[in-house]
């Protein structure tokens, strides 16, 4: 016999809370993702980085596109290797950075800074790329997500996420913006927060 489901009322009930839920943390947290999406949209707009997206868009490369710890194996020698390309596709490499940055530091500005050197090391930077990097950092997804899909339960997760992490989100910002403005050329040293 199949067990019943929730009511109609419990549903109801369910959502109303989860809709109260969102509107509270949208309450606390709207104001400084509008204001990181705007200096981010202004600073996509300046020459240099319009010219950097038109570039991708012209000849985008093939990106993983769903770097997360759960996609990094590291081999006893100390080798990474990124496994699971079910989701790769072709796109732009510096939201591919942004977003592993997001998704494999825990905002940690060591891990930060290695994750940067290690890619620059392969595939090194200019001035331009880097503040395109830190510009797509900031952008606030999550809060996005959980805007256009209230009623989805990861949107719900997303937002938990966003307010554990808050803080340590506001400091890898910095450290972003901070490694953007460095010369290419100079070596990175990690900040100790």
């Amino acid at each position: 016999m199949e067990k019943p489901g929730p009511s109609l009322s419990q549903s109801n009930g369910q959502a109303n809370q989860t809709n109260l839920w969102t509107r509270r943390w949208f309450e606390r947290f709207a104001e400084a993702c509008i204001q990181f999406s705007e200096r981010t949209w202004a600073e996509l707009k300046t020459p240099e980085m319009a010219n950097l997206l038109r570039m991708e868009r012209i000849s985008p490369a093939l990106i993983h596109s769903d770097i997360t710890t759960h996609n990094v194996i590291i081999a006893d020698d100390g080798q990474l290797f990124i496994i699971d390309w079910d989701h790769s596709k072709l796109g732009s490499i510096y939201v591919d950075l942004a977003t592993t940055l997001m998704n494999t530091t825990h905002f940690n500005p060591v891990f930060m800074h290695s994750l940067l050197k290690g890619y620059e090391a392969l595939r090194p930077l200019n001035h331009a790329e880097r503040k395109l990097t830190s510009a797509l950092y900031r952008l606030p997804r999550e809060a996005w997500h959980a805007a256009r899909f209230p009623d989805r339960p990861r949107s719900r997760n997303m937002l938990d996420i966003m307010e554990q992490t808050w803080l340590p989100r506001l400091k890898g910002m910095v450290v972003l913006d901070e490694w953007a403005n460095q010369d290419p050329s100079s070596k990175i040293t990690p900040v100790r927060y």
